[in-house]
């Protein structure tokens, strides 16, 4: 056989974050993050230091466990005559933001699914919940707090925003079924490889938020909000189903209208807004 002559077949697949159910746990000096996928049958965890009050220190062993191991592993870092408390369930981390007394940890409570595009789930975040990660005893008390932490809240997360464990809602969807710019170049016979895309951060609504974490979390942790509006019709064509998708995206980098508004911020940054439809 002529391997000159011969076709091979390539198949790219979008990675997917196996993290879509949190448990959070609590001990007197540390938070457990424990995630797992839909089956519960792989799992990570994070440790969150809570002696520190300023500075967020966080652990990722970057380890994927089974449910006896994951196990173990808490039991390993407890100390004698220390117990666990659950003190929260979710579906992702939205991210970290330090106030003046310190780091919460915002994390998606509910969720909805909204579209489907392919195989691909697209969700709307249907409410947060926030999580002060000091221990009261390490806390350094300021007046102004409860004002910040309310101007932070008045943000209202459940209002359209979402995210996708692997589709990426950043790009259009010509750009996610585009040839992968990272297939390696050393593919002979019928491949298949997993590749993870890199989101366009102007419209990643929780960049800021996850600054502190990207590089040190797993990817399977990180989730890419896109702030703006989806929306999924299915219509009959000829008697044939279709379904048609809208998305519109919000840029991060120049929110709100532009009601008596003209040209760019300082920061060289106008309002940003892109449309596409998917059928």
């Amino acid at each position: 056989m002529d391997k000159s002559n011969s076709t091979y077949q390539i198949k790219c697949l979008p990675a997917i974050n196996f993290v879509q159910k949190i448990g959070v746990y609590e001990s007197k000096n540390r938070y457990f993050v424990v995630g797992s996928n839909n089956a519960r049958t792989k799992y990570r965890i994070l440790k969150i230091d809570r002696t520190e009050g300023h500075d967020l220190t966080i652990v990722d062993d970057r380890v994927e466990y089974t449910e006896l191991d994951m196990i173990n592993s808490l039991n390993v870092g407890l100390h004698r005559n220390t117990s666990l408390n659950k003190i929260a369930s979710a579906f992702g981390i939205v991210g970290f933001v330090r106030l003046l007394e310190g780091y919460y940890m915002i994390l998606i409570t509910k969720r909805r699914r909204v579209a489907v595009i392919g195989r691909e789930i697209i969700y709307k975040i249907e409410d947060t919940s926030m999580i002060y990660l000091p221990n009261d005893a390490y806390r350094i008390p300021n007046v102004n707090e409860p004002r910040y932490l309310k101007i932070f809240q008045s943000v209202d997360l459940s209002s359209n925003f979402y995210f996708s464990y692997s589709y990426d809602v950043t790009h259009t969807l010509q750009v996610n079924m585009s040839i992968a710019q990272n297939v390696p170049n050393d593919l002979s016979g019928d491949s298949v490889f997993v590749t993870r895309s890199c989101p366009n951060k102007i419209f990643v609504w929780n960049d800021y938020l996850l600054k502190d974490v990207r590089d040190k979390l797993h990817p399977d942790w990180i989730l890419n909000i896109m702030h703006g509006f989806i929306s999924q019709s299915n219509v009959s064509i000829f008697g044939r189903p279709i379904y048609i998708t809208l998305i519109a995206r919000r840029s991060n980098r120049y929110a709100g209208t532009r009601f008596l508004k003209r040209g760019a911020n300082k920061n060289k940054f106008a309002k940003t807004l892109t449309t596409d439809t998917e059928d």
